[in-house]
């Protein structure tokens, strides 16, 4: 805040390198998300060096989001989140490499945007032993496997929005969640006789909801069975939110498959999921996601709805 009008009202500058790049006069600094973003950063300068995140607008933005652009709700959620983040040691995941065979085991893909240039990913669920991989790995390591999925998803999330909307005045819409495809075809009776399972996958959610505001704004479940159903009433009951919408398919692919290529590229989409990507064999894998083509695809998108 620099200063105060004659009727009370807030004068806020938003600076950048030294410049006055905007200024805002406001009854309440909700009011202007460019102040709100402002004021959240001000807040957290004590933990500002913990990770260049917390810097990063469009990440404090998340936050202000879930939080109904509350500044002092977000401060909370925020501080709650880098204390487990710091625990976890979350900023060596951002580059870190999967364990050999993790993501052959796990056939996961972050390697397409939707027609609005955010992430899309998709997932062969039905293929996953989730039984089989916790039984082998623990519990806890398969967590922490994930968050680390999580946490590069989130970062290349961030970038995608920062292309979409940087340089335009922001709004509590200038963040968008990713878009994930399940195929449950062949999940498997066996994992839901595991409570180890259920817990897991339970566990999982809480830690999206909990520490990756806005990581997703739809998930698609394709092939749903009578066995998939079960698991997937536990992950509704936790991740359906007005923010976060779910649609889900039986096994007719001509039910899901305009759904799919109305909202993703079908040149990005492997064939499995109703796209024209060809479906390749395993391949080795270290990484989950590559920003730079990632960042390249949304904009190619760009140019071709410009023309």
């Amino acid at each position: 805040i620099l200063s105060y009008t004659s009727s009370g009202k807030a004068i806020y500058l938003n600076v950048q390198q030294g410049v006055i790049t905007k200024v805002f006069i406001m009854e309440t600094i909700e009011n202007c998300v460019d102040a709100a973003i402002a004021e959240l950063r001000t807040n957290i300068k004590d933990i500002i060096h913990e990770d260049s995140l917390y810097g990063d607008e469009f990440y404090l933005l998340r936050w202000l989001k879930v939080s109904n652009m509350k500044v002092k709700k977000a401060e909370k959620y925020l501080r709650s989140t880098a204390k487990w983040r710091k625990e976890l040691d979350v900023s060596s995941m951002y580059n870190g490499s999967f364990p050999d065979g993790w993501l052959e085991s796990m056939p996961i893909y972050a390697d397409a945007v939707t027609n609005s240039g955010s992430l899309a990913a998709s997932v062969q669920a039905g293929l996953v032993d989730i039984r089989g991989i916790l039984e082998e790995r623990g519990r806890a390591n398969v967590v922490k496997l994930l968050v680390q999925a999580f946490v590069q998803a989130e970062r290349v999330l961030v970038e995608l929005n920062r292309n979409r909307f940087g340089g335009e005045f922001l709004t509590e819409n200038s963040v968008e969640g990713g878009t994930m495809i399940l195929d449950m075809n062949n999940f498997q009776a066996r994992h839901l006789g595991s409570l180890q399972v259920l817990q897991t996958v339970g566990e999982v959610c809480k830690i999206i909801v909990k520490y990756f505001p806005v990581l997703g704004a739809r998930i698609i479940v394709l092939n749903c069975n009578s066995f998939a159903t079960v698991i997937l009433k536990i992950i509704r009951s936790i991740l359906e939110s007005p923010s976060l919408v779910f649609e889900v398919y039986g096994q007719d692919k001509s039910e899901w498959q305009d759904s799919i290529t109305s909202q993703i590229p079908s040149h990005l989409i492997r064939d499995v999921f109703g796209g024209t990507r060809p479906t390749e064999e395993k391949i080795r894998r270290d990484t989950l996601v590559d920003t730079r083509a990632l960042l390249s695809y949304a904009r190619d998108l760009q140019r071709i709805s410009t023309d």
